[in-house]
């Protein structure tokens, strides 16, 4: 993968990190999207609320990323496993891996 694949790769996987961890508090919400919205219709909306909606937009761009990163790795990865002579399967290389470049 070139530098600049591999800096985009990082730079997606860093932001959708970074959304997933202001989202972390959906994790304890108990209503379901449509619940919210109905609140949304009432004159004035509670500041819990708002902040529920604020933590869905972050999951929702952290989605974003990950599908953007998803793309580009399934792109870049050609092939999991080459032939070998002998016709059996062997590893990818980690050179060829895009997964390596991921901090974990």
């Amino acid at each position: 993968m070139s530098p600049e694949r591999v800096r985009e790769v990082q730079q997606l996987w860093a932001v959708a990190l970074h959304y997933l961890g202001k989202s972390e508090g959906l994790k304890y919400e108990p209503r379901k999207y449509k619940d919210l919205l109905a609140v949304f219709r009432k004159a004035s909306v509670p500041e819990r609320d708002l902040v529920v909606l604020a933590r869905s937009a972050d999951l929702d761009s952290a989605a974003i990323r990950l599908a953007s990163l998803d793309e580009r790795l399934r792109r870049s990865f050609v092939a999991t496993a080459a032939m070998s002579s002998d016709g059996t399967t062997e590893a990818a290389s980690p050179a060829r891996d895009p997964f390596a470049v991921l901090p974990v």
